[in-house]
């Protein structure tokens, strides 16, 4: 044995004939080097030396060894539970999708009607949402409900509606004028086709009937100096016009008196694609409602057919307003074929039926002088008229005059309207202009009527598709219990009998 220094570890010497003493000895070496890592002697400085024949350096290996086939096994152990957890999961989730597939082919096989009336059902859903979508945009004409609250400009109150059109007759005719004066009509350009001579011929019996006593003579007498008068008055409105006549607040105040008249022009000029926004809705409806039904079948849930019909009822709504209107421009798809918004498709046929109405309900003859004599530039034309007679005719007799023609022009069908409407030509120059729009500018003509409220329209049709899928649901489950009914029965009835 050798004497250990102060504060340390006793240290023990073996011989190598005293074998039962080294077998004793050998738990307190393990003991020892389980507690003597070199990084523990380093920190508590144990300086110990084993001197006994084949125990100096067989502790420390044997630890090594041990710690190694432990990290090892531990390691192992971990990879080995890892990959059992995994197989586990894939099991369970095929066992899952499994059950999940035989579970729906069994409710299908159980109770097909009813599963397949699902994208029936749908389909006649997207129909009648997008049918409604499209009577909401023009009727009613007049607000309809309860009023107690209602916003000017608005199609919907606190309790009831009023159709978009009508409802936002103002900023559509205003949006419509803008268009007319900016890219279709100029009105000094249309009205320098008139002949001056032509009008003072069609208005000198009117005016001779208004300034003269009814005599003859006199008014034979007087018609050269008359007609020169009517002459002049001609060629100063064809110069001052744009100070006379308001197109703005001609278009919008017939607009505004009768609202039929934006919502026959929207009707006529979009009859192609108002149907097709009510078709498209069974079609897409349909498409949509079988996938609604493999929802049902794997989901069947409460809330699954509300849901999808209100996700039927969205998308049947936007995919043909989408489709109406984009894309504006030519679109080649794999140089096999053209897609463009089916509404700019038919920019020339459009082109045709929206000069024909606007120019016989709204910018005709009639309604032209009507505007001048009776609008807020009614002062200017009396003042025209003063201007261009003798200062020696008293102003009573201009008076008479201008009395006469608010009288007989805005509501009779004279002889100068015929010339007028014949010679301006506007349903023409309408035409012709809007054939010679781009795309982007011709989308503007009917696109506003949607693009004002167009998510109204979607989610109207949500909420209709959301009901539908309700209703959808009690008939489902109706038609279930009463095929459960029919199975039970005949077993009973072969019992009894």
């Amino acid at each position: 044995a050798i004497n250990p220094p102060p504060n340390s570890v006793p240290i023990l010497a073996v011989s190598s004939t005293s074998s039962s003493l080294l077998r004793a000895l050998r738990p307190k070496a393990h003991e020892w080097s389980s507690l003597s890592s070199p990084r523990q002697l380093r920190n508590t400085k144990i300086q110990s030396r084993i001197r006994t024949i084949g125990c100096e350096a067989e502790p420390l290996a044997s630890f090594r060894s041990a710690r190694k086939g432990s990290i090892f096994t531990r390691y192992e152990s971990l990879r080995r539970a890892r990959i059992s957890k995994h197989n586990q999961l894939k099991v369970k989730s095929t066992d899952k999708s499994v059950s999940l597939w035989t579970s729906s082919k069994e409710r299908f096989k159980a109770n097909p009607g009813s599963y397949l009336m699902i994208p029936v059902i749908a389909g006649c859903v997207g129909y009648i949402t997008n049918w409604l979508a499209v009577q909401m945009i023009f009727y009613p004409i007049n607000w309809r409900g309860i009023p107690l609250k209602i916003w000017e400009d608005n199609p919907f109150g606190i309790l009831g509606w009023q159709g978009i059109v009508p409802a936002k007759a103002g900023k559509m005719s205003e949006r419509m004028v803008e268009m007319l004066t900016s890219t279709l009509i100029s009105v000094p350009e249309v009205f320098a086709r008139l002949n001056p001579t032509k009008i003072s011929d069609c208005l000198l019996p009117l005016v001779q009937d208004a300034a003269i006593p009814n005599f003859f003579a006199l008014k034979w007498l007087s018609a050269p100096f008359l007609k020169g008068c009517l002459v002049n008055c001609a060629k100063d409105l064809q110069v001052r016009i744009e100070s006379i006549l308001d197109l703005k607040e001609l278009v919008v105040g017939e607009m505004l008196r009768d609202r039929t008249i934006l919502v026959e022009l929207f009707k006529k000029v979009g009859s192609a694609e108002l149907r097709f926004l009510t078709d498209s809705g069974l079609f897409f409806g349909f498409l949509l409602g079988i996938i609604q039904m493999m929802v049902w079948l794997v989901f069947p849930r409460g809330w699954t057919l509300p849901v999808g019909g209100a996700v039927v009822g969205y998308l049947t709504n936007w995919i043909a307003l989408k489709m109406i209107f984009e894309p504006v421009n030519p679109v080649r798809v794999f140089n096999l074929f053209e897609v463009q918004g089916l509404f700019l498709k038919r920019q020339s046929e459009v082109a045709v039926e929206f000069g024909d109405h606007l120019s016989s309900a709204v910018l005709t003859s009639q309604q032209l002088w009507g505007n001048m004599l009776f609008g807020s530039h009614s002062d200017s034309f009396f003042s025209l008229l003063r201007s261009n007679v003798p200062w020696f005719i008293p102003t009573q007799v201009v008076t008479n005059v201008f009395e006469k023609l608010r009288a007989v022009l805005p509501t009779s069908e004279h002889i100068l309207h015929t010339y007028a409407d014949k010679t301006l030509a506007l349903k023409e120059n309408i035409i012709e202009k809007m054939k010679q729009m781009t795309s982007a500018e011709f989308e503007g003509v009917l696109h506003p009527i949607f693009q004002e409220d167009e998510m109204i329209l979607i989610i109207a049709g949500a909420i209709l598709g959301a009901i539908a899928g309700l209703v959808q649901q009690r008939i489902g489950e109706k038609l279930a219990a009463r095929e459960a009914v029919n199975q039970q029965d005949p077993p009973r009835q072969a019992g009894t009998s």
